[in-house]
């Protein structure tokens, strides 16, 4: 679902995905959207950022729909684009479409520079932290689980769970395609020790208002070194057919061999 408010900007440089924290589901929607777009031959940087750090320079914002009156505020003078679900391509095909006749000609060499993610680190997803078969009574508990595994990961300290609560009761981390990505809010960064990931693998699935989810994938964040693989989980997760092999996965190997071929 397309929310706009000014018009379309001409000479587009730079589109910022935003959310809440700006390291979960902005990050998965930036990485692609910035795979569309270079496979468009377009050159413009798209980012991603907490609405609090937006920016004047950004000409296109695009959040999720109930943060998106947020973002106007901060950046009244951005075309403002709302989306229900970040994974879902046929959104980001019809901005590509409207590139095309809006772009600049921007030094390549700079945009490129822009875009280069984070080396990666295989830490980021153990085996250990994929959790086959769950059954949860709710998000929360879902959520909670997802929390307690990246303490005992010793990616986080114990606030950043209650922290990941919050941050699903601001707006929720349901992502689109059966798939919710819970993480702390933006001031719980300083709770994050290293980046680390949990993936939760729910057969039954779980509600996450009114949605159901069968793959959950907990996040921690830091400096910008989760980046690489949210990217990868965010390519792997836009295709459906990727979802079932995960759902279906009886071995954690099976689901990290998925998502590392991404």
């Amino acid at each position: 679902m397309f929310t706009q408010s000014q018009g379309f900007p001409q000479n587009v440089s730079k589109i910022v995905f935003a959310c809440d924290a700006g390291m979960g589901s902005s990050a998965m929607g930036a990485s692609l959207l910035r795979k569309k777009v270079k496979e468009a031959g377009l050159h413009v940087n798209v980012t991603n950022t907490a609405i609090s750090n937006l920016t004047t320079d950004a000409e296109i914002v695009i959040t999720q729909d109930e943060l998106t009156p947020r973002a106007k505020n901060k950046v009244p003078s951005a075309y403002h684009i709302s989306v229900d679900n970040f994974l879902s391509s046929p959104e980001y095909d019809k901005l590509i479409s409207q590139l095309h006749g809006h772009v600049t000609e921007k030094d390549h060499e700079e945009l490129a520079a822009a875009n280069v993610q984070n080396t990666s680190d295989d830490t980021l997803l153990l085996e250990n932290n994929i959790f086959l078969n769950m059954e949860f009574a709710d998000k929360e508990e879902a959520i909670r689980f997802a929390g307690r595994a990246l303490v005992n990961g010793g990616y986080v300290a114990e606030s950043y769970v209650e922290a990941m609560i919050e941050r699903d009761k601001i707006t929720s981390t349901y992502m689109g395609n059966d798939v919710a990505i819970p993480h702390g809010t933006e001031e719980a960064k300083k709770a994050v020790l290293k980046s680390g990931f949990t993936v939760l693998q729910v057969p039954n699935g779980v509600d996450f208002n009114g949605e159901k989810v069968r793959l959950i994938f907990g996040i921690a964040g830091k400096d910008g070194t989760h980046l690489e693989i949210l990217s990868g989980i965010a390519v792997t997760c836009s295709d459906m057919e990727n979802i079932e092999k995960m759902v279906q996965a009886t071995s954690a190997k099976e689901i990290k061999n998925i998502l590392d071929e991404n």
